[in-house]
Parts: structure tokens; sequence; C-alpha cells
């Protein structure tokens, strides 16, 4: 099955897949951007890692 990550890029979150390829972006700071996030963690089983973590990943 595809792993996802939930990365932290300034003021977005992005779904991306071990890949790389970005699936959706949210936009921090808004009421429902935690509550979606969350929801991605639980759907998808994915990760949440900050920006240079995933780029560390994929290297």
């Amino acid at each position: 099955m595809e792993k996802f990550y939930i990365v932290e890029y300034g003021e977005v979150y992005e779904l991306c897949n071990e890949g790389g390829h970005v699936y959706c972006i949210i936009t921090k700071g808004s009421s429902v951007a935690e509550h979606v996030v969350q929801y991605l963690e639980d759907r998808y089983n994915a990760t949440r890692l900050s920006q240079d973590k995933f780029e560390a990943l994929k290297a």
C-alpha cells in the first residue's frame, strides 16, 4: 500500500506520497485546517513530517 505524508511547508500542509506527488494542499490558520489534517492522518494513515524530515526521507 502507498505511504502518505503530511508535510509542513511554511503556511501550508501538503498531502504527499513517498515519491513526492502532491494530492492536496491545506492552508494553515483556518478553523478547519487542523480537522482536515487529522482526518487525512486517520483516513490515509499519513505521517506528519516537517519539510526537512520529508526531504531527508526522499534522499
